[in-house]
Protein backbone atom coordinates (compact mmCIF):
# COMPACT_ATOMS: atom_id res chain seq x y z
CA UNK A 1 0.00 0.00 0.00
CA UNK A 2 1.95 2.87 -1.24
CA UNK A 3 0.82 6.94 -1.47
CA UNK A 4 2.48 7.10 -5.16
CA UNK A 5 0.41 8.10 -8.09
CA UNK A 6 -3.04 9.09 -7.11
CA UNK A 7 -5.16 11.67 -5.51
CA UNK A 8 -3.11 13.01 -2.27
CA UNK A 9 -5.55 14.87 -0.10
CA UNK A 10 -4.01 17.66 1.98
CA UNK A 11 -6.16 16.79 4.97
CA UNK A 12 -5.19 13.18 5.32
CA UNK A 13 -1.16 12.70 6.08
CA UNK A 14 0.31 9.34 5.83
CA UNK A 15 -0.51 6.85 3.20
CA UNK A 16 -3.49 7.96 1.10
CA UNK A 17 -3.74 6.36 -1.55
CA UNK A 18 -3.32 2.23 -2.94
CA UNK A 19 -2.38 3.13 -6.71
CA UNK A 20 -2.72 -0.35 -7.76
CA UNK A 21 -5.94 -2.17 -9.26
CA UNK A 22 -7.70 -4.08 -6.75
CA UNK A 23 -10.52 -6.42 -7.45
CA UNK A 24 -13.18 -7.71 -4.76
CA UNK A 25 -12.88 -9.59 -2.36
CA UNK A 26 -10.91 -7.39 -0.34
CA UNK A 27 -10.14 -5.97 2.99
CA UNK A 28 -8.76 -2.42 3.87
CA UNK A 29 -7.52 -1.87 7.59
CA UNK A 30 -6.22 1.20 9.17
CA UNK A 31 -5.24 3.25 11.76
CA UNK A 32 -7.02 6.88 11.67
CA UNK A 33 -6.60 9.20 14.32
CA UNK A 34 -8.65 12.94 14.04
CA UNK A 35 -5.13 15.38 14.13
CA UNK A 36 -7.60 18.56 14.49
CA UNK A 37 -11.60 19.00 14.12
CA UNK A 38 -11.74 22.75 13.05
CA UNK A 39 -15.63 22.91 12.89
CA UNK A 40 -18.19 20.25 14.45
CA UNK A 41 -18.53 17.81 12.07
CA UNK A 42 -14.85 16.06 10.92
CA UNK A 43 -15.29 12.87 8.81
CA UNK A 44 -12.64 10.22 7.24
CA UNK A 45 -13.68 8.76 3.36
CA UNK A 46 -12.49 5.82 2.54
CA UNK A 47 -13.24 5.25 -1.37
CA UNK A 48 -13.23 3.04 -3.99
CA UNK A 49 -12.78 4.32 -7.27
CA UNK A 50 -13.06 2.37 -10.90
CA UNK A 51 -9.32 2.30 -12.42
CA UNK A 52 -10.51 4.03 -15.60
CA UNK A 53 -11.53 7.63 -13.23
CA UNK A 54 -8.92 9.68 -13.22
CA UNK A 55 -6.51 9.96 -10.75
CA UNK A 56 -5.58 13.89 -10.62
CA UNK A 57 -9.38 14.72 -9.27
CA UNK A 58 -12.14 14.02 -7.19
CA UNK A 59 -13.62 10.76 -8.44
CA UNK A 60 -17.55 11.15 -10.59
CA UNK A 61 -17.79 7.43 -9.48
CA UNK A 62 -16.82 5.73 -6.32
CA UNK A 63 -18.12 3.60 -3.67
CA UNK A 64 -16.92 5.75 -0.22
CA UNK A 65 -17.39 4.50 3.10
CA UNK A 66 -17.13 7.38 5.29
CA UNK A 67 -16.10 7.16 9.43
CA UNK A 68 -16.63 10.11 11.15
CA UNK A 69 -18.94 12.49 13.55
CA UNK A 70 -21.54 15.09 13.33
CA UNK A 71 -22.18 18.47 14.80
CA UNK A 72 -24.69 17.21 17.20
CA UNK A 73 -22.36 15.08 18.96
CA UNK A 74 -23.42 11.83 17.18
CA UNK A 75 -20.69 9.49 15.49
CA UNK A 76 -21.67 7.78 12.16
CA UNK A 77 -20.47 4.99 9.64
CA UNK A 78 -22.27 5.47 6.24
CA UNK A 79 -21.79 3.55 2.86
CA UNK A 80 -22.92 4.78 -0.31
CA UNK A 81 -22.03 5.55 -4.04
CA UNK A 82 -21.97 8.65 -5.58
CA UNK A 83 -25.28 8.47 -7.46
CA UNK A 84 -27.54 6.76 -4.61
CA UNK A 85 -28.19 7.62 -0.94
CA UNK A 86 -26.26 6.35 1.82
CA UNK A 87 -26.25 3.36 4.13
CA UNK A 88 -26.80 4.67 7.83
CA UNK A 89 -24.85 1.90 8.97
CA UNK A 90 -24.04 2.97 13.08
CA UNK A 91 -25.57 6.29 14.58
CA UNK A 92 -24.67 6.56 19.05
CA UNK A 93 -24.05 9.54 20.88
CA UNK A 94 -19.89 10.11 21.07
CA UNK A 95 -17.67 11.61 19.29
CA UNK A 96 -14.41 11.35 17.66
CA UNK A 97 -11.42 12.50 19.48
CA UNK A 98 -8.88 14.65 18.83
CA UNK A 99 -5.69 12.29 19.28
CA UNK A 100 -7.88 9.11 20.20
CA UNK A 101 -6.54 6.17 17.29
CA UNK A 102 -9.55 4.27 15.40
CA UNK A 103 -9.15 0.84 14.30
CA UNK A 104 -10.73 0.95 11.13
CA UNK A 105 -11.59 -2.55 8.33
CA UNK A 106 -13.53 -2.32 5.09
CA UNK A 107 -14.23 -5.40 4.10
CA UNK A 108 -16.21 -5.73 0.61
CA UNK A 109 -17.33 -8.75 -1.07
CA UNK A 110 -19.70 -9.31 -3.97
CA UNK A 111 -22.74 -9.27 -1.78
CA UNK A 112 -21.98 -7.02 1.20
CA UNK A 113 -19.88 -4.57 2.59
CA UNK A 114 -18.56 -5.06 6.22
CA UNK A 115 -17.29 -1.99 8.44
CA UNK A 116 -15.39 -2.32 11.28
CA UNK A 117 -14.98 0.29 13.99
CA UNK A 118 -13.05 -0.44 16.73
CA UNK A 119 -14.47 -3.79 18.56
CA UNK A 120 -18.06 -3.09 16.48
CA UNK A 121 -18.85 -4.15 12.71
CA UNK A 122 -21.64 -2.92 10.30
CA UNK A 123 -22.92 -4.57 7.60
CA UNK A 124 -24.57 -3.55 4.69
CA UNK A 125 -25.72 -5.21 1.42
CA UNK A 126 -28.35 -2.09 0.07
CA UNK A 127 -24.84 -0.71 -1.48
CA UNK A 128 -23.55 -2.40 -4.86
CA UNK A 129 -21.06 -1.91 -7.54
CA UNK A 130 -21.08 -1.74 -11.14
CA UNK A 131 -17.03 -2.27 -11.34
CA UNK A 132 -14.77 -5.09 -10.36
CA UNK A 133 -11.24 -3.35 -10.33
CA UNK A 134 -10.68 -0.09 -8.39
CA UNK A 135 -8.07 1.73 -6.58
CA UNK A 136 -8.59 2.67 -3.09
CA UNK A 137 -8.27 6.32 -1.79
CA UNK A 138 -8.58 8.14 1.19
CA UNK A 139 -9.98 11.51 2.32
CA UNK A 140 -10.52 14.20 4.91
CA UNK A 141 -13.71 15.68 5.59
CA UNK A 142 -14.65 19.31 4.00
CA UNK A 143 -14.59 20.97 7.04
CA UNK A 144 -10.92 21.81 8.08
CA UNK A 145 -10.39 18.73 9.65
CA UNK A 146 -7.07 16.68 9.56
CA UNK A 147 -6.15 12.98 9.85
CA UNK A 148 -3.24 11.11 10.56
CA UNK A 149 -3.33 7.30 9.07
CA UNK A 150 -0.99 4.64 9.65
CA UNK A 151 -0.70 0.88 9.69
CA UNK A 152 -2.81 0.31 6.13
CA UNK A 153 -2.94 -3.32 5.02
CA UNK A 154 -4.91 -4.24 2.04
CA UNK A 155 -5.63 -7.90 1.47
CA UNK A 156 -7.30 -9.20 -1.61
CA UNK A 157 -7.09 -13.13 -1.30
Amino acid sequence: FQAEDGIRDYKVTGVQTCALPISRPVTFECTATLQKAVANDAALSIRFVPVDEPRDAVPARAVVVMVGHRGNGRQFVTVSRNDAPPAILYEEIGRLNVGEPYAIRVTWTDDKIEVGLNDSTFVTRAVTAWYERFHIDLAGGQYGDTWRVADCVVRNP
